[in-house]
């Protein structure tokens, strides 16, 4: 083996000169053919393989990392793979034996690799291994060895037992979406997508995160029914689940929601948004190409609505949201040192809909104008700031962008401009809010503390 692969990371190394390749694509070549290679059908035969023998792939590993990173043979080995984004074999192997195991468990109880995955067998030598008893222990050592695993589906949706047309996909918001675009720009593709879609139809507003990505995870959504009715859902996704689980539970539940709901829906759209592009190109793929029974039971809820007469859409929308922007993976620390009006206004700016809000006022109905009784449009004339009258007064604007808050924010960070991050603190979200409020009441007649709508 060693004598085959031996000539790799020499036939690599001419391509990491300053004229040859770039470092992603020497970490593709060194990955996909190198590393690949060596790694082929590893879960079976390495945790079984002897020092010596592991040694031999630790080697070519090392030599594909320091073609790809250009250190010297000196380096030492620990940071000469994490620089070059290798993972050792040694690391490999309890990993790949554990996903053996997983994928093992999950298969039905007539498979010849559950059986085999099912046995106890006393080893004859201390010092041969497998992938059950390595795969056993480093799901002990990550406290999963009680987990359950859930069992692959046996049966699937006939393609011809269903027709999708009524169910499409949606997974760009238009232009001024990309990536690339500033925060502010992709804001306001979406919400131009979004003032696209049909008015009347149920609208569902899922999502689901896991905490590290891995474990505890956790959905929810919110339903508008066209008669106006809102119903929150919360659902738990497993002890150990990723954040794509935990938010293709949250759009199931939502479903389940819609189904045994008492509303009249017949003919009326459904509009489902959603920030996991994972999810929803899952779910794209089609009801026959679900491979898990969370796809295919969301899919039996997608056709038995649509056969209804209710067409679905599954928007895709960006991942953010201003207080995803502000709290980041964090929760809100306590507002300890607020009186309660301050307190409330704090939390109401944070999380997007603050009750002195014109904008907000307009949008349940009482601000209304001569022109508009009552839009969610935030270009409507009785949604703008009437301080600055630049744009809807929206927590965004109030607090970031009003410029009559320019003083304020200098006074209190040191800059006009802050970062929807530096908003984690309390009391500067307090002080930002009691500022703009002096300057609107000479306006609005507003006095201290009204009652909130």
């Amino acid at each position: 083996m060693s004598r085959v692969i031996w000539s790799w990371p020499s036939w690599l190394r001419p391509w990491s000169r300053s004229w040859g390749l770039q470092e992603a694509q020497l970490r593709t070549v060194a990955n996909g053919y190198v590393r690949g290679a060596l790694e082929y059908a590893a879960a079976a035969w390495l945790p079984a393989a002897s020092e010596a023998h592991v040694e031999l792939i630790e080697r070519e590993l090392r030599a594909a990392a320091r073609a790809v990173t250009g250190c010297t043979a000196s380096t030492p080995t620990a940071p000469l793979m994490a620089e070059a984004g290798i993972p050792p074999a040694r690391v490999r192997c309890p990993a790949l034996a554990a996903r053996m195991v997983g994928l093992a468990a999950s298969l039905p109880g007539d498979d010849p690799l559950h059986a085999v995955g099912e046995m106890h067998v006393a080893p004859r030598l201390r010092t041969t291994t497998g992938w059950r008893d390595v795969g056993h222990r480093a799901l002990a050592w990550t406290g999963a060895a009680d987990v359950k695993v859930e069992g692959r589906p046996t049966k699937t949706i006939p393609p011809w037992d269903h027709h999708g047309e009524a169910v499409t996909f949606c997974m760009d918001v238009g232009p001024g979406g990309q990536r690339a675009a500033p925060a502010h720009i992709r804001r306001g593709a979406a919400e131009a997508t979004l003032e696209h879609l049909p008015p009347r139809a149920t609208w569902i507003w899922s999502d689901g995160s896991a905490e590290g990505g891995v474990s505890q995870g956790g959905g929810g959504a919110t339903i508008t029914f066209p008669s106006g009715e809102t119903r929150e859902v919360r659902v738990p996704a497993g002890q150990l689940c990723s954040s794509t689980r935990a938010e293709l539970c949250a759009l199931k539940a939502a479903l389940n929601a819609i189904r045994d709901a008492d509303a009249d829906i017949a003919d009326d759209p459904i509009v489902i948004c959603t920030d996991s592009q994972a999810a929803l190109r899952m779910l794209e793929s089609g009801a026959s190409s679900q491979t898990t029974h969370l796809g295919i039971s969301i899919w039996e809820d997608l056709l038995a609505l649509s056969s209804r007469g209710s067409p679905i859409r599954l928007q895709w929308e960006w991942p953010s949201s201003f207080f995803k922007d502000i709290m980041r993976d964090r929760m809100p620390a306590p507002l300890n040192n607020l009186d309660r009006d301050a307190a409330v206004n704090v939390h109401q700016l944070r999380a997007g809909h603050w009750g002195r809000s014109e904008q907000y006022l307009h949008r349940i109905g009482r601000r209304p104008i001569p022109t508009c009784q009552q839009c969610n449009l935030k270009a409507c004339p009785a949604a703008r700031c009437i301080v600055c009258r630049e744009g809807a007064d929206t927590p965004e604007h109030v607090l970031l962008r009003c410029p009559c808050l320019a003083g304020a924010r200098l006074r209190l960070t040191g800059n006009i401009h802050i970062r929807p991050e530096q908003l984690k603190d309390g009391e500067l979200v307090a002080a930002l809010a009691a500022g703009y409020l002096r300057h609107k009441e000479p306006l609005t007649g507003l006095q201290a503390g009204p009652s909130r709508p």
